[in-house]
């Protein structure tokens, strides 16, 4: 909630050492993109 986010699931696959999933969840976080850039990419408006 503190990015903006909430209701997240996640699903580990592979290695559930700590360091992995701080590593999964920071790279996850990273490539969160706006709706802005999602229309742009996709070309179509998006709800």
């Amino acid at each position: 909630e503190y990015a903006g986010v909430s209701d997240v699931l996640t699903k580990v696959y592979g290695s559930t050492s700590a360091k992995n999933v701080v590593k999964a969840t920071l790279d996850g976080l990273l490539k969160l993109r706006s709706k802005q850039t999602v229309e742009l990419l996709r070309g179509v408006a998006v709800s």
